[in-house]
């Protein structure tokens, strides 16, 4: 297994994330992710500049030579690792990169008592999923992804809306203003909902019972007709 320099993204490295990943990923799955939003890359550095000893997030960077060959986002949580990015290389694969990518984690959560490392794996990534239970992950819950249009009677009332309160949308456009993605948060006479906004495309749910809740989508459809669903649910 040939050795390399890990070491944190250097700053010019940043604005290839997004395109490094888009090699990777399915098309149709890579504009569901915040990765394909116009302002990530402004992102990851905002978030890179806030003191490295005290950031949730941690990006790492393989070179030769000074050329970045690979990297992984690493997101760090109460009682979770999360790995939330990973690429190689094509022509630095099967070279135990990726390996060493994943044994800076795992020294990460030993240096932080943090007992979990957790991962996501597309379906359609089969070689992914193979290489991960190889190296000891199990399979936790699944995860599946839905789009679709708002479903907006046009004979809803005022009432559908009128107990519902909208909470931290200002500060949300000016996010997706910088990054192109942000949240915010709904309540309705039914339960508190949290929703994001990829790109000018879809709004992100988590949570099937808001397809019901006519107040929510009534609210949705007012901020912008024009978004469809992105739903995202674990079995």
């Amino acid at each position: 297994m040939d050795e390399f320099s890990i070491l944190p993204i250097k700053t010019s490295d940043i604005k290839l994330i997004p395109m490094l990943t888009q090699e990777w990923m399915n098309p149709d799955v890579f504009y569901l992710t915040v990765f394909s939003c116009k302002g990530y890359t402004r992102f990851l550095e905002k978030t890179l500049d806030f003191q490295a000893s005290l950031s949730s997030v941690k990006l790492m960077g393989v070179y030769d030579n000074n050329t970045l060959i690979a990297f992984s986002e690493w997101r760090i949580f109460e009682n979770v690792i999360f790995l939330n990015n990973l690429y190689v290389s094509p022509l630095y694969r099967n070279k135990g990169v990726g390996y060493q990518l994943l044994k800076y984690g795992r020294c990460l959560a030993t240096s932080l008592d943090i007992k979990q490392i957790s991962l996501d794996v597309f379906e359609w990534n089969q070689s992914s999923y193979s290489w991960y239970k190889k190296l000891g992950f199990s399979n936790g819950e699944y995860t599946r992804w839905f789009t679709g249009n708002i479903i907006f009677h046009e004979d809803y009332s005022t009432s559908d809306i009128q107990n519902a309160e909208i909470i931290e949308l200002s500060q949300a456009k000016i996010s997706h203003q910088k990054f192109g993605f942000s949240s915010f948060k709904v309540i309705t006479s039914r339960k508190e909902y949290s929703i994001g906004r990829l790109g000018d495309k879809h709004f992100r749910l988590t949570d099937v019972e808001g397809l019901n809740d006519k107040s929510l989508l009534k609210i949705l459809f007012n901020i912008d007709s024009n978004r469809k669903i992105f739903l995202v649910t674990q079995e």
